[in-house]
């Protein structure tokens, strides 16, 4: 069984939340938000595009990690928002299915 959570409380990546992103005037988003849209609501509302080796700085509630784009989103789900996919046998998290997936494959629970 695959489910979403956090060590604090429960949140599916089916949960909605609200974007906490600093905007380039000083302002937060405050856009509500599906765990699962965040990477589609990064591009459309924040315009971060570009080549997934391409660095940015994590603009979220003044975080100013800097990291390469294909990992930002992972980076707001795991840190901020707290969603975590954990393996049912030895309850370890992952922001990933594909990397929780192979996980399984060789997890003994310990």
């Amino acid at each position: 069984m695959i489910m979403a959570q956090s060590a604090s409380a429960d949140h599916p990546l089916s949960d909605l939340f609200q974007c906490k992103w600093d905007d380039k005037d000083g302002f937060q988003c405050n856009n509500l938000f599906y765990g699962n849209n965040f990477s589609v609501h990064l591009r459309e509302v924040h315009q971060i595009i570009g080549g997934n080796m391409a660095r940015v700085r994590c603009q979220w509630n003044h975080c100013g990690m800097e990291l390469n784009l294909d990992n930002l989103a992972r980076h707001v789900k795991e840190r901020h928002l707290s969603i975590a996919l954990r393996c049912d046998i030895c309850g370890r998290g992952f922001s990933r299915r594909d990397t929780l997936h192979n996980h399984r494959e060789t997890c003994s629970g310990s």
